[in-house]
């Protein structure tokens, strides 16, 4: 009898209101409500509590992920998407947010997470192209190429279509020294986008790897001028061209720009120091080598030789010993290191020292040439 005293409309707003209470106290819902008003840390924090009391809540988890994702915080944004994956496997994004969050830290182990995650969603999603194509690219950048190259392979048979996927799987082979499968990976790549310029630079490195310097130059001139992305070292690979073939003058001019274009490039300006060194610019090619020689890379101990050799050509001595002692603590012991130290010895009139230091450079290798020259000249 009461519940017939009760208006139908009461009975309809109660239902509402206990849809309304149960909403507000959806952590998800509330979260979501939150973001829509741009309140990422309140809703980050909300989140938080909420997946710290329920674990295995995927959609709680992967809206973590999210709000992670917005505020860059990226290792954390990849352990939530990486737990609502875990929790739901036929989430696809959670996984493909998971490998490439990691893919934000560039470290080893980042990208090893990064390869086990999409190793995992491949399993789950085994059609799924775009995942064998990062599988691949991950697999290829730990240096796993072979592996690397198969899944790629995986990918192109899935979506002949995939560019990306046909030039990482053209390198991956250049990696593997198989140059003709290489080049023909990247030749259909350029067929398909003929103004790709870092499609140009990838077939120009390979094209140097065979041995085909003409082709190889071409190729990377036009990835230079057409702006490629990876600029700096196909200028860098440019200038070994011409210096191999004795042109340092035009090496001095790519290796300028290549530095100019990425200053933590060392290979570029180890090179730049040694072209201008050979063009007649010894003081620039000095300076060049000292700034080399004061860091931690892995032209420091060379460049330190070299900056000696040029000082001791100048029989600027103190400056010449200053050079090769730096260059022996940073570990230098080849024959042209020691070569380069008797000299040195030879100039300050220390007699004794310059036999030791040839004996050691023939010592180091007994076919160097020089060692024995400067040894019998001595």
């Amino acid at each position: 009898l009461v519940i017939y005293l009760i208006p139908p409309t009461a009975v309809l707003g109660a239902i509402l209101l206990i849809y309304w209470f149960a909403y507000q106290g959806d952590a998800v819902s509330q979260a979501r409500r939150l973001m829509g008003q741009n309140q990422i840390s309140a809703a980050t924090g909300l989140l938080e509590r909420h997946v710290q009391e329920n674990p295995h809540d995927a959609a709680a988890q992967f809206l973590l992920g999210r709000s992670y994702w917005m505020n860059r915080q990226y290792a954390d944004a990849a352990a939530a998407f990486e737990a609502a994956a875990d929790s739901d496997a036929s989430n696809r994004d959670a996984f493909m947010l998971a490998a490439l969050a990691y893919a934000h830290g560039n470290t080893a182990t980042d990208r090893e997470r990064a390869e086990a995650v999409l190793d995992r969603m491949v399993r789950h999603f085994p059609n799924d192209a775009e995942a064998w194509h990062l599988l691949g690219l991950v697999r290829s950048a730990n240096g796993n190429y072979a592996q690397g190259a198969r899944a790629l392979e995986e990918a192109l048979a899935l979506d002949p279509s995939l560019v990306r996927g046909r030039t990482f799987l053209g390198i991956a082979k250049a990696l593997q020294q198989d140059y003709p499968d290489a080049r023909s990976h990247l030749d259909a790549a350029l067929n398909a986008r003929p103004e790709d310029a870092d499609l140009r630079a990838a077939l120009g490195f390979v094209s140097g790897l065979e041995g085909d310097a003409p082709q190889a130059q071409e190729a990377l001139r036009t990835a230079i001028q057409n702006n490629t992305k990876v600029k700096s070292l196909a200028l860098t690979q440019l200038a070994r061209h011409l210096i191999l073939s004795g042109n340092f003058s035009g090496a001095v001019e790519q290796l300028n720009q290549a530095v100019t274009a990425d200053a933590t490039n060392e290979t570029a300006k180890f090179l730049y120091g040694i072209s201008l060194q050979a063009v007649g610019r010894l003081d620039d090619a000095i300076t060049t080598f000292n700034e080399l020689s004061q860091g931690s890379g892995p032209y420091a101990a060379d460049s330190a030789v070299l900056a000696a050799q040029a000082y001791v050509s100048q029989q600027k001595l103190d400056r010449a010993r200053e050079a090769i002692n730096r260059a022996m603590s940073l570990g230098a012991q080849g024959p042209f290191a020691y070569t380069v130290k008797g000299r040195m010895h030879a100039l300050a009139g220390e007699d004794n020292d310059a036999r030791e230091a040839f004996k050691q450079a023939i010592a180091a290798d007994s076919q160097y040439a020089p060692a024995y020259l400067e040894y019998g000249l001595f």
